[in-house]
């Protein structure tokens, strides 16, 4: 028998052998938990109230309040928030109040502010803005008559004579002049909102205040030609309509050749006052040079009330189609 002399070599012999000489105990048994009593679940009723729900509005009022979301969406003309805008910005201490980044000045042409000040001529500011504007800028073969981008975070900014702005969102506008191929386009988006308070814009969509996702996009030729693409939501229509929902309306008239100029592509979804929704959709071609089945083109579309087909409803598109005002004036 050879005993090794090196006891780091014969700790691991003696530990075997323990291990080897030790009782083995066995698993402990398991013991099953008393199963979840089974409970029977009430059935939820609901009360019959003995009323079956009915539509507040007819197709035929359905069509009239789209005609009048088309022309509330157009009244929003975003040159107005840049004109209150740089009314009350004109009234500040440059560069004290609101002191604004002028890297961003020097490099980007872009305002950036944050601040709670009252400047010399007595405009206050508070909260946080980003702004960047120009006009009649000339790039060789367009001219951008008006472009401006506002960014807003819970600001409220107010002239020296107490008119005030308020909101939440952003606003991004231009009007360009493609004078090498003869024709105009407009480009609007704004998201949040805005309101003014005070005579300057009494008559304006901003002394309302309402709250909106919009975007819009038109072109028009020199030859009359005129494209629109409208979508987004719109609140506070009026007290019938109280919100409005375009997806993807898109409309030319009858100057484009089009196939169909009698009515647009895409849906319109109305909300009246109870918080109901009426869909409409449209069968008018959905781009430029898209198709379109004559056969539907009769400009109306069908009326949809929770799932319930309620008739057809023929708006009026003239304020799409005939649309004189900006950029056109």
């Amino acid at each position: 028998m050879v005993v090794s002399r090196d006891p780091m070599r014969a700790a691991p012999l003696a530990f075997a052998a323990l291990v080897a000489c030790a009782p083995v105990e066995e698993p402990a048994t398991a013991v099953d938990a008393a199963p979840d009593p089974v409970v029977d679940p009430s059935p939820y009723v609901v009360e019959d109230t003995g009323e079956s729900a009915t539509p507040s509005m007819s197709a035929e009022d359905v069509a009239a309040g789209i005609t009048r979301a088309f022309a509330a969406a157009l009244s929003v003309d975003p040159r107005d928030l840049a004109d209150a805008y740089e009314g009350i910005w004109a009234e500040r201490d440059d560069p004290a109040c609101p002191y604004y980044y002028p890297e961003y000045l020097t490099l980007y042409n872009q305002y950036i502010w944050s601040a709670d000040c009252t400047s010399e001529a007595g405009a206050t500011f508070d909260g946080y803005a980003y702004y960047q504007g120009y006009r009649d800028y000339d790039g060789g073969y367009y001219t951008y008559d008006r472009y401006f981008y506002l960014y807003t975070s819970a600001a409220t900014l107010t002239r020296s004579d107490g008119q005030r702005l308020t909101g939440s969102g952003y606003a991004y506008y231009y009007d360009i002049d493609y004078y090498a191929y003869a024709y105009r386009a407009a480009y609007e988006q704004i998201q949040g909102t805005f309101k003014w308070e005070g005579d300057s814009f009494e008559d304006s969509w901003l002394s309302r205040g309402i709250s909106m996702d919009l975007y819009l996009y038109t072109y028009r030729y020199d030859s009359g030609a005129l494209y629109t693409t409208l979508t987004g939501s719109l609140a506070d229509i009026d007290d019938t309509v109280t919100a409005v929902n375009f997806d993807s309306v898109y409309l030319e008239n009858a100057a484009t050749g089009t196939s169909c100029a009698a009515e647009p592509g895409g849906a319109v979804r109305l909300r009246d006052s109870a918080g109901t929704w009426y869909e409409v959709s449209f069968d008018g071609p959905a781009y430029s040079g898209a198709p379109s089945f004559p056969a539907y083109c009769d400009g109306c579309g069908s009326v949809y009330w929770r799932g319930d087909y309620l008739g057809e409803a023929c708006p009026d598109f003239t304020a799409l189609t005939g649309w004189q005002e900006r950029p056109w004036e």
